[in-house]
């Protein structure tokens, strides 16, 4: 929808990721094996014919055949692709993209596998660095701009998705996505964020203690922003091999937690949406969220486990 509304417009759209990761996964390296999160995910929901027949399933059709045209020459489901691979088909060839990662090793891989994600752009940037401080010096160039009265708005969209692995990264998102609503003015801004299990240790209890403060202080940041947040929570029994966190394999959780108390803290996920289109919250409430909703218990098979959605502007 933000594509249409750049033709429409005859504007500039651009793509920024705070935290890109590595962009492409092989769910068969000795990393992914060791959790195996795709197994009770999206291998299952590939193969799933339960949720194929299901009323909303359509709706998630762009999402799975974004996975599958990346494993086309596998009789299994070998790669996932990240964030930008959805976003890619949506984008023009000279939409400027810019892919934030901090580890100097996922940056090399990110730069080759954006050759595969990217093919055709010719405006792709990996920038090495901390995307919240990619967004706070693009926040600052943009007040230059202004003052100098230079430079056309780019519609943007960013996404802010950061391992959480600290709870100061509850902090830092909150300037985070202020930043980003300064820098990029034109567009919606996207964040991620986990919902952890009480209780599980101390270390997780004072995430959770951190994500309240940090939606408390994003209300009051962000006034003069129109604001959605969907939050999908998982009811029942979580199998603990395969309760991680994040969009992309083995790229989230704290690494200084015991390994099983990092796969048993996640109970869901949250976005808050800044300035989203309104055709697109009337869609991702009319027919996604009821999809994923839909699609969680027939993986499962289990009666025990539901997923509870829960979407409002704020």
């Amino acid at each position: 929808r933000l594509s249409a509304r750049a033709k429409a417009e005859r504007t500039p759209l651009s793509y920024v990721e705070t935290h890109a990761g590595i962009g492409l996964y092989d769910l068969t390296s000795e990393q992914a094996r060791k959790r195996n999160e795709h197994k009770t995910g999206i291998a299952q929901l590939l193969a799933s014919p339960a949720f194929r027949r299901t009323a909303n399933a359509a709706a998630l059709r762009p999402y799975l055949e974004c996975i599958q045209s990346y494993n086309v020459e596998t009789s299994a489901t070998r790669w996932y692709p990240g964030s930008p691979a959805y976003v890619a088909p949506y984008l023009s060839k000279d939409s400027r993209v810019v892919l934030c990662e901090l580890h100097p090793s996922d940056v090399e891989t990110l730069r080759e596998n954006s050759k595969d994600i990217f093919p055709d752009h010719q405006n792709v940037q990996i920038q090495p660095q901390c995307g919240f401080q990619f967004l706070r010096k693009e926040a600052e160039e943009r007040k230059k701009r202004v003052a100098a009265a230079s430079g056309s708005e780019e519609l943007t969209m960013c996404l802010i998705d950061p391992p959480y692995e600290h709870p100061s990264e509850y902090q830092m998102i909150v300037q985070g996505l202020f930043d980003a609503t300064k820098a990029f003015q034109q567009g919606t801004h996207i964040l991620w964020y986990p919902l952890l299990r009480d209780n599980i240790s101390e270390a997780v209890t004072k995430k959770s203690r951190a994500l309240i403060k940090a939606k408390s202080a994003l209300k009051r940041c962000l006034l003069g922003n129109t604001i959605y947040e969907i939050e999908l929570d998982i009811v029942g029994r979580i199998p603990e091999e395969n309760s991680s966190g994040g969009d992309e394999p083995g790229t989230s959780g704290s690494q200084k937690e015991p390994r099983s108390k990092r796969h048993s803290s996640l109970r869901g996920c949250g976005l808050i949406l800044v300035n989203p289109e309104n055709s697109v919250v009337d869609h991702l409430e009319a027919d996604v969220l009821p999809a994923i909703v839909e699609a969680y218990p027939s993986l499962s098979g289990d009666d025990s486990r539901r997923t509870r959605m829960s979407s409002q502007w704020i």
